[in-house]
């Protein structure tokens, strides 16, 4: 083939341009068109787009449950008595030879809890305190205690009640012989320790071996059941009273009680304690353990959940957002179903952590599982 004159190689040319010319105006106009067709729009479009989106609606489920209004403060074990023990035996020096027991030890009626010059100390239920010598002839509360002791310990059988006799002396003697101490044919002074209510435990020991026991606390005996003290900040104390059901958690442990409330104290400002450390203002509560809660409980910081009322069984309930009222007085509440929604009217009862309870004025008409409208 033979090479292209210059006229026609220039009208090739010329052809080739005007091709790229139209091909360049083409993708100009189909880009313009892009642009226009995204960002260019009509009044009717731009008054469309910017109108509010159709209201949707929110709905909630009919549940059926027991309603229970309660209230949870945190709280404290304590012990509910505490009893210091101080050195009365008549010894010169008084000095500490023995100390058999250990915090947090058990305490029962005849248990030694600490030797004083080589004396013995023991432990007897009893609400009147030593305060003497008991000897043969000496009558009163105090020798009545140290009798029911003797005999809880098989040590006395027939005797005079509250009256120190043969009978009683000779108990005596066995309790101190039973131990390892002679038989001093009367109880001293100082010899036994009268506790309001055994078992005890013992909750803190200041005494150590070859000390002077002096006249300060050597020990002291927790006794009674645990319980609870809380306080209830001011707002929420209404309708909590004696006798109300609580349930005690140690989140700690992962352990529950349960008890009741004993009593429900006036309003107390916040104070500080001996060690400094201040207390919360509100109604000082009490609670008395039931069950769940011993020893191994006190100190524990814990949930105290007080129930004031519950419904009996369980209950259709709706969120409180759900009921409407009617001009005339009437509640309802609108059900939205797939075939559009309803109104269906309800009377209304206990109202609980933001939850109603509903009765459907005919019945069958609400369920649980209806969705019921709520906003």
């Amino acid at each position: 083939m033979s090479d292209l004159t210059p006229q026609r190689a220039r009208a090739v040319i010329r052809r080739q341009r005007v091709l790229l010319v139209i091909l360049v105006v083409a993708l100009v106009v189909c880009v313009a068109g892009v642009v226009a067709a995204r960002y260019v729009k009509s009044p009717s479009q731009q008054a469309a787009e910017q109108s509010p989106p159709p209201a949707s609606v929110v709905t909630s489920e009919v549940v059926s449950q027991v309603l229970t209004q309660a209230v949870t403060v945190r709280g404290s074990v304590d012990v509910s008595s505490s009893l210091d023990v101080v050195n009365r035996l008549q010894a010169s020096p008084a000095i500490v030879t023995r100390l058999p027991v250990g915090v947090g030890s058990q305490v029962d009626t005849g248990t030694v809890i600490v030797e004083i010059s080589g004396q013995p100390v023991f432990v007897i239920a009893g609400v009147v305190p030593a305060y003497r010598d008991l000897v043969p002839g000496a009558k009163g509360t105090d020798v009545e205690q140290l009798q029911r002791g003797l005999q809880a310990m098989n040590l006395l059988r027939t005797t005079t009640a509250g009256t120190y006799d043969s009978a009683t002396a000779q108990a005596v003697g066995k309790l101190f012989t039973a131990n390892g101490y002679a038989d001093p044919g009367v109880m001293p002074l100082g010899t036994v320790v009268f506790v309001p209510s055994l078992p005890a435990t013992v909750g803190s020991v200041a005494a150590q071996v070859g000390s002077d026991a002096g006249n300060t606390a050597l020990m002291t005996l927790d006794s009674g059941d645990p319980v609870v003290h809380a306080t209830i900040p001011a707002g929420q104390e209404s309708g909590v009273a004696a006798g109300q059901s609580v349930t005690v958690r140690d989140e700690v442990n992962r352990r529950d009680g349960a008890g009741t409330v004993d009593s429900v104290g006036q309003f107390a400002p916040q104070s500080t304690d001996s060690s400094g450390v201040p207390s919360a203002p509100g109604f000082p509560v009490t609670v008395t353990v039931t069950s769940g809660v011993d020893a191994s409980w006190v100190g524990a910081s814990v949930a105290v959940t007080i129930t004031m009322a519950s419904t009996p069984a369980e209950v259709l309930s709706v969120p409180v957002a759900a009921i409407q009222t009617t001009q005339d007085g009437h509640t309802y509440v609108t059900v939205s179903a797939a075939s559009g929604t309803h109104d269906v009217q309800v009377t209304t009862g206990m109202i609980a952590q933001g939850v109603v309870e509903v009765t459907a004025t005919a019945d069958g008409t609400l369920q649980a599982g209806d969705q019921v409208v709520v906003g």
